[in-house]
């Protein structure tokens, strides 16, 4: 079944109003490739409620950053240079456990869902479904709540 552009507009409109209604929202999006960055990036901004996204390029630079920017979300590849994702998601996890964390990966098998959980992830997000996971994401405020 195809979806209208118009409908799209429509969870997007309902999502940013959902995610609005829990505040602004501070985001950091973890990830080695600066196509994906500059993407989501732009695609983020159109949310309401997003007020600052902030980028790392590592997972070393993914713990550094949360320390330092405390955000509400932090949105993380898996693979990356130096220190993994999953490795990154469970010392923000450790450091900070009343923060998002949600693994964003081109790989959608179990066995990586599986990791992700393992690693404390709060959630996963194929990186082809990036538009409508974080459309849904944003419109469940179980998800995002603190």
């Amino acid at each position: 079944m195809e979806r209208s552009e118009t409908e799209g507009k429509t969870d997007l409109a309902d999502a940013s109003d959902s995610a609005r209604d829990r505040g602004p929202m501070k985001v950091l999006l973890v990830d080695d490739s600066p196509y994906f960055i500059r993407a989501a990036t732009r695609f983020l901004s159109e949310f309401e409620s997003v007020v600052t996204v902030q980028t790392a390029r590592s997972g070393t630079d993914a713990v550094q950053a949360v320390l330092r920017e405390r955000p509400d979300l932090v949105l993380i590849d898996i693979n990356m240079p130096g220190m993994s994702g999953l490795t990154a998601v469970s010392r923000i996890k450790a450091l900070e456990p009343d923060i998002r964390v949600v693994v964003v990966s081109l790989n959608e098998s179990e066995e990586f869902r599986a990791a992700a959980e393992a690693a404390g992830a709060d959630g996963y997000i194929a990186k082809r479904h990036f538009a409508t996971g974080i459309v849904a994401l944003f419109a469940d405020p179980q998800r995002l709540a603190q």
